[in-house]
C-alpha cells in the first residue's frame, strides 16, 4: 500500500515539475 501510494505520489511530482 504504501509504495503503490508513494509510486503514485512520485509520479505526480515528477509530471508538475516537468510541468
Amino acid at each position: 500500500m504504501v509504495d503503490l501510494a508513494d509510486d503514485t505520489t512520485s509520479v505526480t511530482i515528477t509530471r508538475s515539475k516537468k510541468k
